[in-house]
């Protein structure tokens, strides 16, 4: 990470040193009291079931950071709108929602061989083609029907025909966190309980979703009279946000299916875009703590973590090298770590951290709400 994007060393109230092991002093800031937390649990309205048993404290920091999916599932709206009606059918109750505008909706395509083959003002039906290439498979459909606003530069704009409509049914003993007449956004909860991160980031993106952990997390936190600055878990929630999956390599270096960070994606398809070469496609990834540390770049640094034995097979079989760029491997050889004045001696920015580009390309809240869930490409306009 960039020094300003880091901003001040709290414990000196000064810009942070290059060379500054800020994750390390994230994980201890976290940790140290998190140790005071206390495991709560309280039941819900309907709590004559196991399901009905909510889950705090340390046990659902566990559960953010690991990005496990909650045993007591919170159903959350999809649509920016109002609550216009509320109804009991038998046992359970149906909640309908109207967006409060006709949404417009942005297709990007994945390069150029990607051709429209619709036009301004054509009506689409949900899962109709907008494009397609002769060079992929990869398609391009409407995910729902709408009107052809424009094509304009390598995007297709489908607008709404009519404002949106969703009923969502509510299992019967569950509190209703909304009434009729309330104004409600995409990704708030409709019903008790905790958000599931997976679908709010399919839903709303990945800014709402990282607001959503700091947010949870810090409410744990101070809720038992723990401190812990913002700083130290949204540096955590950035790792878990910083994988891609590819699906297509285009003329890459990389593999389909390999995961990679996120900056070398990107870097990877500015020099292919500069060379007039055909870019890497990705699917932007949400991973726990747990399985971020094995993607790293460092073969020493996972197996020293967990499933060493396939680590290390892997490692041998594609004949990885470990540029020793992280703490962990230093230590396991017997270096010196990479940080302070040895970092100032032998530092190569470019290597170690991003730089202020990379936080404004993650941080595209319009994009990113569009593009989560499905095909992420990097290139950018």
């Amino acid at each position: 990470m960039c020094q300003k994007c880091y901003g001040l060393d709290l414990a000196h109230s000064t810009l942070a040193e290059f060379g500054t092991p800020i994750g390390i002093i994230a994980a201890q800031s976290i940790g140290e009291p998190g140790t005071q937390l206390t495991m709560r649990t309280f039941h819900s309205g309907w709590a004559a079931t196991a399901g009905g048993d909510i889950t705090t404290g340390l046990t659902r920091v566990e559960e953010l950071f690991e990005a496990r999916n909650p045993k007591y599932e919170a159903t959350i709206s999809d649509l920016t709108g109002e609550v216009v009606l509320i109804q009991h059918e038998g046992k359970n109750v149906i909640v309908t929602i109207q967006a409060d505008n006709l949404e417009t909706k942005e297709y990007y395509l994945p390069d150029e061989s990607y051709k429209p083959i619709v036009k301004k003002g054509d009506k689409v039906t949900e899962k109709q083609l907008l494009a397609k290439s002769k060079e992929s498979k990869l398609k391009v459909a409407a995910l729902k029907e709408g009107i052809v606003e424009k094509v304009d530069d390598g995007v297709i704009f489908v607008r709404d025909e009519v404002p949106q409509t969703r009923e969502y049914v509510i299992e019967a003993g569950r509190n209703l966190f909304v009434k009729e007449g309330d104004t409600i956004q995409v990704g708030d909860r409709i019903t008790e309980g905790h958000i599931n991160i997976h679908n709010l980031m399919e839903i709303a993106g990945v800014l709402k979703t990282q607001l959503y952990i700091v947010g949870d997390i810090k409410g744990i936190y101070s809720s038992q009279g723990q401190t812990v600055n913002s700083k130290h878990i949204e540096l955590i929630i950035r790792q878990m946000f910083s994988k891609i999956k590819l699906t297509n390599a285009g003329d890459s270096t990389f593999f389909p299916g390999d995961i990679i960070d996120i900056i070398k994606f990107k870097k990877e398809n500015e020099r292919l875009a500069k060379d007039g070469q055909k870019q890497a496609i990705g699917t932007r990834l949400l991973l726990g703590l747990t399985k971020i540390s094995l993607f790293t770049d460092s073969w020493l640094s996972a197996a020293s973590f967990q499933e060493t034995v396939r680590v290390l097979v892997d490692a041998s079989i594609t004949m990885k090298i470990d540029k020793l760029e992280g703490l962990k491997e230093n230590v396991i050889i017997g270096r010196l770590i990479p940080t302070l004045a040895y970092f100032e001696n032998n530092r190569d920015v470019g290597e170690y951290f991003g730089t202020p580009q990379e936080e404004d390309y993650l941080a595209r809240p319009n994009r990113e709400r569009d593009m989560s869930g499905e095909e992420y490409v990097a290139a950018i306009n």
